[in-house]
């Protein structure tokens, strides 16, 4: 459900509201942004360009189609049916001639990206719907999907999104378990960082139990230093990738594996090592938000059938 409860964060004395919808008619869709900015969207778009590769998934789930989509390394973390679809650049270089060119009602971006925010601004100037999106986790998926379904003139179940009830059975069955201790690498060709419980791959170990070994929960990864890793000693370790798959495991055993000390993490010791798939932890996973989970509560929970 979309929140109503507002969220204030104080930072240096400012606060901002948490994105929700304001109201809506048969036609129009009233929703204030994370930044406060009201937008009214017309309701059943005909031509939706999508700037961010993972609300795609989100918007057909929720009964949309697009016209155009970004650029992405691997079409996994793309429906099928958006695989011809014509790109209009990298997420964080999105092209606005080919925005234009797609003549969109409909533009979604990432409200993360400053440059989304500035297309956003110049498409409305156009008479172009823009909406600038919050998803970071599967929190903000659970909202998303309801906003979509009601922009896309959709009902939503009244239970939720498809797949909540599976995910609340499996998340359950896995914090009845001992919480093992997790560190979560993000691992880049400029090297690594680790995720925190707010980061997509740190909330889904969250729901299902586990301890991430990082706790601020200010910010989605934090600089990664060996030493204090070693000081952590996690259960289990989880990588996601960003990038070419063979060229970050051939990385990451150069520079990690062969460390000093490596070896004697719990982790290690008990081949606990995973590399993860960037479609489903890299990107937000969307409607295969419970094959991911699935999946992670396996790595956290060996031994436990979660296929019952």
């Amino acid at each position: 459900m979309i929140r109503t409860v507002i969220v204030c964060c104080l930072l240096a004395g400012l606060s901002s509201l948490r994105a929700q919808i304001v109201r809506e008619d048969a036609a129009t869709l009233v929703y204030r942004q994370r930044d406060g900015l009201v937008v009214t969207l017309r309701k059943r778009p005909l031509r939706t360009v999508i700037a961010y590769a993972s609300l795609t998934k989100v918007w057909y789930a929720a009964g949309g189609e697009a016209v155009a989509v970004p650029t992405v390394k691997s079409k996994a973390a793309l429906p099928a049916a958006t695989h011809a679809l014509p790109e209009i650049g990298k997420i964080n270089m999105i092209n606005a001639e080919q925005v234009l060119l797609q003549k969109p009602d409909l533009v979604l971006l990432n409200h993360d990206f400053p440059r989304h925010r500035e297309l956003a601004t110049l498409l409305r100037g156009m008479g172009v719907d823009a909406l600038c999106c919050e998803y970071d986790n599967y929190a903000d998926y659970a909202e998303l999907v309801e906003l979509f379904a009601k922009l896309n003139g959709q009902a939503m179940p009244a239970g939720g999104h498809a797949g909540a009830d599976d995910i609340a059975a499996l998340c359950a069955k896995a914090r009845q378990q001992p919480s093992p201790r997790v560190a979560i690498i993000l691992c880049t060709s400029s090297g690594f960082a680790l995720e925190t419980p707010v980061s997509n791959t740190g909330y889904m170990a969250r729901m299902l139990g586990a301890t991430n070994v990082v706790a601020n929960t200010e910010q989605r990864k934090v600089q990664f230093s060996y030493e204090r890793f070693l000081l952590d000693n996690p259960d289990v370790i989880v990588i996601v990738p960003m990038g070419d798959l063979a060229g970050l495991q051939s990385k990451f055993r150069q520079e990690l594996l062969t460390q000093p000390a490596w070896g004697n993490l719990a982790a290690a010791k008990a081949s606990r090592v995973h590399f993860l798939p960037a479609e489903w932890f890299l990107f937000q996973a969307g409607p295969d938000y419970p094959q991911a989970l699935r999946h992670l509560a396996a790595l956290l929970y060996p031994g436990v059938d979660f296929d019952q």
